[in-house]
């Protein structure tokens, strides 16, 4: 019989599995839809994308008509703020497979083990045994009414909550990121071969970072509750030792802090941590 400890990172083991197996089957649908917000106007949120401070009417044709002189840091910034907002919108209306399901099986695996900080501690030391395929499978997510109300919000409401939770980075972030993505582009002549490559790449990248938002928003919003929006509540770091583990993460393992240091220090798969969406580790409360 597996002690609570081992129980507790098989759960936590299998809500990334969970999370995967959905962005698997999510990926051509995020190439396509990430594609027509990028080129299109019709499905864009235009509340959405001025929240965000994205003009909607703005296509990418539209920065492949500017003159290659012309391009300066706010066309750069311009293109990226497209890929973001997409990126975002894309991760809302898909809020059931990327968020609430993922977020309801967890809370029915992990939500209910208690389990004290010594042992916690322990379980950050050991490496356990994924459970198989067929037993993940029979784990079903039961609490997904406690997250209707997630359903029910609008886009912005939605995206506004996880912001106040921090569980999105903030669009000026989002921004940042893709500025390195696009950046390549002011090198090529607009609607030339490399061009359409890269704005192709920039796709694919986009579509690919819903599984990062997806997984750590999931952990961000589920240590946001096991804190009980409390951040003076102390919260151990669980690591599971592994050969991919980066170098920043180890020395953390059953470490504790409060909450809002974490927060402020740097959580799992942060940007502080270079494991980034690949990272297994989680804090749990002390």
């Amino acid at each position: 019989m597996p002690d609570k400890a081992t129980q507790y990172l098989e759960a936590n083991d299998n809500a990334d599995l969970y999370a995967e197996s959905l962005i698997d089957r999510l990926e051509q649908k995020a190439l396509e839809d990430i594609d027509d917000l990028f080129n299109s106007v019709e499905r864009r949120d235009d509340e959405l994308w001025t929240d965000l401070g994205v003009n909607p009417e703005l296509i990418v044709g539209d920065y492949e008509q500017e003159d290659i002189e012309n391009r300066n840091l706010d066309w750069t910034l311009g293109l990226a703020g497209i890929s973001a907002a997409s990126q975002t919108q894309f991760f809302l209306e898909n809020r059931e497979e990327t968020l609430i399901k993922p977020l309801a099986y967890r809370e029915q695996v992990v939500g209910t083990i208690a389990i004290a900080s010594t042992q916690l501690i322990q379980a950050g030391k050991r490496t356990i045994e994924i459970v198989t395929p067929e037993k993940f499978q029979a784990l079903q997510a039961r609490f997904v009414k406690e997250f209707s109300f997630l359903s029910e919000l609008s886009d912005v409401d939605l995206y506004n909550a996880l912001r106040d939770y921090r569980a999105l980075r903030p669009p000026d972030q989002l921004i940042a990121d893709a500025t390195g993505y696009v950046s390549r582009i002011t090198n090529y002549r607009p609607g030339s071969t490399q061009f359409k490559a890269e704005i192709a790449r920039l796709i694919e990248v986009d579509s690919r970072n819903i599984k990062y938002m997806n997984r750590r928003t999931v952990e961000r919003v589920h240590t946001y509750r096991e804190a009980d929006g409390d951040y003076n509540t102390k919260m151990v770091w669980i690591g599971e030792p592994s050969p991919t583990n980066c170098a920043y993460c180890p020395p953390l393992f059953g470490v504790v802090k409060t909450y809002g240091d974490w927060l402020e220090d740097g959580m799992p798969g942060s940007d502080v941590c270079a494991g980034g969406d690949r990272c297994k580790c989680h804090l749990a409360a002390a």
